[in-house]
């Protein structure tokens, strides 16, 4: 199965660390984002990997990856084109269901589950959804002015996609260049009664597009614990 990773995006949340190098290439323990995210995919099998970049990073992402022993297809982005348009490059590559991974999502999901869920339900698409997400801000409870309460980064208590994803061909059928996933393409496959489902996970989640959990990745991967 065919893995495609957008990683293009400018990585606002990150300046003025991405103003120097796109967020897929800022490094964990010395090795890229990027690298951390394709070594995941090898362990569970999946080799076949599409990396959509912007055309003035495609020789850092090549070499930063030129050792790696999976089959990885670079293609060029003239400039940022949205979370879903990044990947209309790869369009002409994919003739069956195939893998969307964010290049700034860092996680043990189980992929192999994933798909498996993915193929029994035959619908356009399955998310990865992670369950207890802690906030980044602490909550303050409020009655008349007077603070009751403050919990310091509680859990959410919803469920937060992953950035990862089951899709078939017919996703492209929704997509145009600007578009974003979550705010363009899902709420159209909503409104068309698509079948579409999430696989819910458990599992450590880091959104390393985010200054606190980039911080903390590289921390756990200090302590070997990435």
């Amino acid at each position: 199965m065919k893995v495609v990773i957008p990683a293009g995006g400018e990585g606002s949340r990150l300046f003025p660390y991405t103003n120097v190098i796109p967020k897929a290439l800022l490094p964990i323990d010395g090795k890229p984002v990027i690298w951390w995210i394709v070594q995941r995919l090898k362990s569970q099998g999946f080799e076949d990997i599409i990396i959509c970049v912007n055309q003035e990073y495609t020789k850092n992402f090549a070499h930063e990856l030129r050792d790696y022993p999976s089959k990885i297809l670079i293609i060029q982005n003239n400039a940022p084109l949205g979370s879903a348009g990044e990947i209309l490059g790869a369009k002409k590559e994919i003739t069956d269901t195939f893998l969307l991974h964010y290049s700034d999502e860092l996680t043990p999901i189980n992929l192999v589950e994933l798909v498996g869920f993915h193929n029994v339900r035959k619908g356009i698409g399955t998310l990865g959804v992670i369950e207890n997400v802690p906030l980044d801000v602490g909550i303050v409870d409020i009655e008349k002015n007077r603070i009751k309460n403050l919990i310091e980064k509680p859990m959410l208590n919803r469920t937060a996609w992953a950035g990862i994803a089951v899709f078939e061909p017919e996703i492209f059928n929704y997509i145009k260049l600007g578009n974003d996933f979550a705010r363009d393409i899902f709420p159209k496959i909503i409104n068309d009664k698509k079948r579409f489902y999430a696989y819910r996970s458990n599992v450590l989640w880091l959104d390393v597009g985010s200054l606190s959990h980039y911080k903390r990745a590289c921390d756990l991967a200090k302590q070997g614990k990435l």
